[in-house]
């Protein structure tokens, strides 16, 4: 089933799988904020975006992927462990700080920051990124669907690294965490999942059926990607 296309302010909206827009207002959502994405430092982008999920939900939260930016940090700027950790909290902090602004200035004070440092010490997290790991040999869609997102990532970020360990390993562990986190919120209650910019394919089939078995949870999903118009 083709994802449904839905016009607004944005560029287009796309819902996966296809259903109405009006039917995710009462849903729980939260906003997915890479600090890899361009978009996390433009104001005027992230106002857009705080509307459009003031306009469309009751009740949405935001989770910034600063602690797990530490692997893009590692080995796109070749920085090792304990700085990569430091550079990445100390710029999602700026970012949450944006954010907060935003949110406070377009009548979104009940809306929740959540870092994503925050799912690490939960007990089931590690758990969690094990059976995933079981999954990329015993699923090989699975294990396709991942490697096929580093290979674009690397292609569009980092070509000279395409080939080369580091950028494999660490493009991977960012997707086994995300993974659980998602599942994490999942079984809080949040059922919709929004981004601005492309859902991971593996996201994409988990929600359309494609990966029977591997994630309940990430397959009741339903993923909303963004697309802004360009600015100036």
């Amino acid at each position: 089933m083709s994802p449904r296309t839905v016009d607004h302010s944005m560029r287009k909206v796309l819902i996966h799988p296809a259903q109405e827009l009006v039917g995710l207002r009462n849903r729980k959502a939260y906003l997915g904020i890479s600090l890899n994405n361009h978009i996390s430092r433009k104001p005027e982008s992230l106002t857009t975006i705080v509307q459009w999920m003031r306009s469309h939900f009751k009740q949405f939260d935001v989770l910034v992927g600063d602690y797990l930016h530490r692997h893009n940090v590692q080995f796109l700027d070749g920085l090792p462990g304990s700085q990569a950790v430091h550079h990445a909290m100390a710029d999602g902090k700026q970012i949450m700080t944006l954010i907060r602004e935003i949110l406070d200035a377009n009548d979104c004070r009940d809306v929740r920051l959540i870092s994503s440092y925050s799912f690490y010490n939960e007990v089931s997290f590690r758990s969690r990124i094990d059976r995933f790991k079981s999954m990329i040999a015993a699923d090989p869609h699975f294990r396709s669907l991942l490697e096929f997102a580093i290979k674009v990532f690397l292609q569009r970020k980092a070509p000279a690294l395409l080939d080369s360990k580091a950028g494999y390993e660490h493009s991977l562990a960012y997707q086994l965490e995300e993974l659980a986190m998602f599942e994490l919120l999942a079984e809080r209650g949040y059922t919709v999942n929004v981004y601005p910019g492309s859902q991971l394919p593996v996201m994409k089939s988990f929600v359309t059926g494609e990966l029977p078995g591997v994630s309940r949870e990430l397959e009741q999903l339903t993923l909303v990607e963004l697309k802004l118009r360009p600015t100036p």
